[in-house]
């Protein structure tokens, strides 16, 4: 029994790698747009527009510390930054739970998954729950090999609460939400039963706490047999202040199979489809939606879509509860902040402001839709590996500094590095206008004080560079 538990748990946890490392190659793909796109233009990056390069406050080893982390910070009830990576050192690599101090010390591996009992790769990070203690999921592992949902303490005292299991929730990716009713609300990538026999697409699940165990219960399948209303859940849900639940899709929707949607859910499992993706107003959508109660309207981001770039480099958008959609801000590579393809979500701040990342620099954006990098560097070939972000990170703002981690770079014991966690500061000086075709002037320009242009860039690199990036951008977006 035991064997055949484990050859399913490997089985699993094989499949899982080999679509994170889909994952991770589209994503470098599409960061490698940015990149090809940025380099035709950083000579032009005033230097006065330039603030403080991200600084590294820890670089995992990949040994007992971990390896790897995918999703964004949590700050604890102790003020300390709590997280998970991907992968460990011990012979099942599932990944570790660790807790950092603001200023870089006090590193500490509070656990270290066991790909059964606890579950195996988490791609989320963690929440804090209304009782002081931290909630998380695990892609993988469990008993059935298809992800868990755990409870750490700050002390480091681990308990699975539930373990997927064939016809239920598998692969959860995004962030669990605690609901104003007690219940935590999740996604899935997968799993779910259309029908007997039939598996799912995707799924929306609540969690109600039971002691120390946990009841799950689906509240909606997605199908690919319905695609109008999208499949594949990458984030998770943010909570409206009407009671219900929002979500996107990362593929599926209404004329466009590979664009992805916008969704309502209630507390009691009834689904709607507020807005389907169309390329030209985003595709592939990022992170979990989020709130802003001054204007009324949730706040988001695709990875692709738009029109500056070929087939996009990404959008800024907002929505209704009641399903009003406005394209906020269109990425278009060029500078100021030769931003492109946002990674992770939005992080909305303490001073008002929305934070994200994109394959260059991290940026802020105005509630108003101007958005300005943070950082620019002055030269692409030393952009440091270690301050670029996650695919699925966000960054999250602590006394007016930005954290987040980086998927790779730091320690070179692993191939392309084990990950960092990094820290920017949130008051860089690059003045952004909503250009970028967004709701701005429409010509991807931001306006800058001071400085001087750089030399002009060879016509003929010009057009090679910027076919290759075309080429890069196509093969990603299929």
């Amino acid at each position: 029994m035991a064997a055949s538990l484990w050859h399913a748990v490997s089985e699993h946890r094989s499949a899982g790698m080999r679509q994170g490392r889909r994952v991770l190659a589209w994503s470098a793909r599409q960061v490698g747009l940015g990149i090809a796109l940025a380099a035709l233009c950083v000579g032009l990056a005033p230097a006065s527009a330039m603030a403080a390069a991200p600084v590294v406050i820890h670089a995992f080893d990949g040994g007992d510390e971990g390896r790897s982390p995918w999703s964004r910070l949590v700050q604890g009830a102790d003020g300390k930054l709590y997280g998970t990576t991907f992968g460990s050192a011990n012979p099942n690599d599932c990944g570790t739970i660790f807790r950092i101090s603001p200023s870089g010390g006090d590193f500490e591996t509070l656990h270290t998954l066991r790909p059964i009992l606890d579950g195996c790769n988490p791609f989320s990070g963690l929440i804090l729950g209304s009782d002081g203690n931290l909630y998380g999921t695990a892609s993988l592992g469990g008993t059935s090999g298809l992800g868990t949902i755990f409870r750490i303490t700050a002390q480091g005292e681990f308990q699975r609460l539930h373990s997927f299991s064939s016809g239920g929730p598998a692969g959860p990716r995004g962030h669990l939400v605690e609901g104003s009713d007690g219940d935590f609300y999740g996604t899935s990538l997968g799993g779910g039963l259309v029908q007997p026999g039939v598996p799912g697409n995707g799924t929306v699940f609540r969690m109600r706490l039971e002691g120390d165990s946990a009841d799950v219960e689906i509240l909606h399948t997605f199908s690919l047999a319905e695609p109008d209303s999208g499949y594949l859940l990458n984030a998770g849900l943010a909570e409206g202040p009407d009671g219900n639940f929002y979500g996107m899709t990362e593929q599926g929707g209404e004329g466009c199979l590979t664009c992805g949607t916008i969704f309502r859910i209630t507390p009691q499992g009834d689904l709607s489809t507020l807005h389907s993706f169309s390329q030209t107003d985003g595709a592939s959508p990022s992170g979990e939606l989020v709130w802003h109660a001054e204007s009324g309207k949730f706040y988001g981001m695709t990875r692709g879509g738009g029109s500056p770039c070929v087939n996009g480099c990404g959008t800024l958008f907002s929505i209704t509860p009641e399903g009003d959609f406005d394209l906020v801000y269109e990425f278009d590579g060029g500078p100021p902040g030769f931003l492109s393809v946002p990674q992770g979500g939005l992080t909305l701040a303490a001073d008002g402001n929305f934070y994200g990342s994109a394959a260059i620099a991290p940026f802020r954006m105005t509630p108003q839709g101007a958005v300005s990098p943070l950082y620019v560097p002055s030269d692409l070939n030393a952009l440091p590996a270690d301050a670029r972000p996650s695919a699925t990170n966000s960054l999250i703002m602590v006394d007016g500094q930005l954290y987040g981690t980086s998927f790779g770079g730091g320690d070179d014991a692993c191939n392309a590095g084990c990950g960092t966690v990094f820290r920017v500061a949130a008051s860089g000086n690059g003045n952004g206008d909503g250009g970028g075709n967004g709701n701005g002037n429409g010509n991807g320009n931001g306006n800058t004080s001071g400085g001087g242009g750089g030399g002009a860039l060879n016509p003929g690199l010009l057009v090679l560079l910027l076919a290759a990036a075309g080429a890069v951008r196509r093969r990603a977006v299929r």
